[in-house]
């Protein structure tokens, strides 16, 4: 059984823009009237699944324009730290708060493991013999 999201009640004129949308038929149920007129309602829950495909879809909008790094700045701010100390591959094992976000949210969102590590400084990657451009 499906766990929805939303849960609605629509008539036949409505009823495919929904299906369309990613919604589903949970029951219908039909209504006569004295005149002999008869209707249709339908009603319709919106997936969790479908509804977790939208928010996704919004989210890689919102990371295509640059907002990702935004979304860290500020968090990191919140936390009393700098997002750009911060990076993916190499530097100092770190258990920051901001850290915990950015691995965090790569995994929700992209569904990838990721280790954040705070930055060597200048000074440590002269003493590896690496330098940063």
């Amino acid at each position: 059984m499906n766990e929805y999201i939303r849960v609605d009640m629509v008539n036949s004129g409505q009823v495919d823009k929904y299906l369309n949308d990613g919604w589903e038929i949970i029951e219908t149920a039909k209504r006569s009237y004295p005149d002999g007129e008869t209707t249709v309602e339908y009603h319709i829950g919106l997936p969790a699944r479908v509804m977790v495909e939208n928010l996704l879809s919004v989210i890689k909008d919102y990371e295509s324009l640059g907002l990702k790094e935004k979304l860290f700045e500020g968090i990191a701010e919140g936390f009393g730290e700098t997002a750009s100390d911060y990076e993916i591959g190499m530097g100092h094992t770190t258990s920051s708060n901001t850290a915990r976000y950015m691995e965090e949210y790569e995994r929700i969102v992209n569904n990838k493991i990721v280790k954040v590590f705070r930055k060597y400084t200048q000074e440590e990657l002269k003493e590896r013999g690496e330098y940063s451009f």
